[in-house]
């Protein structure tokens, strides 16, 4: 498997859709929130109503996203592979898991903390607010469901 110690997690960022337009101190902010976990086949990543404090992208292996019906068939929602991210929508609304998620194989997933927000005087921003949200413009009162994570670029710089 991959020797995460030479791992560059802010380069792996710059080459993920979500974050490919971001400038260089954003990525090294929320890399310093990331991790890189190593998972057996068959490992839990989380299971249905845990917090979702956390979103992943697969760097090797792949993850089962599924449920469990009332009549106890697991129902497969999708398969996420090398280069793909999960969580990511639960984690800006701040929401528990919907879903389960299980290693299908061995695997190395980046984990991406949730951003937590600044006061506006620290002159911090966090990744999890965007322009486009009116609840960020009002205040900063809820996370974006339109774009991707970008900077708030309000007066409140959170």
């Amino acid at each position: 498997m991959l020797d995460t110690s030479r791992f560059d997690i802010p380069r792996f960022l710059t080459r993920l859709p979500l974050f490919g337009d971001l400038d260089t101190p954003e990525i090294e902010r929320i890399a310093a929130g990331c991790t890189l976990r190593r998972l057996e086949r068959g490992d839990m990543v989380f299971r249905v109503g845990e917090p979702c404090e956390h979103f992943h992208v697969v760097v090797m292996g792949q993850v089962k996203l599924f449920v469990i019906s009332p009549g106890g068939q697991e129902k497969v929602i999708e398969l996420v592979g090398q280069g793909q991210s999960f969580a990511e929508a639960l984690v800006f609304l701040g929401r528990p898991c919907l879903v389960n998620a299980q290693t299908l194989a061995d695997s190395l997933l980046l984990t991406v903390q949730r951003a937590r927000p600044s006061s506006p005087r620290s002159g911090a921003t966090t990744a999890s607010r965007c322009a486009c949200s009116p609840a960020c413009r009002a205040g900063c009162t809820g996370w974006c469901t339109t774009c991707r994570p970008t900077r708030c670029r309000t007066a409140c710089s959170a």
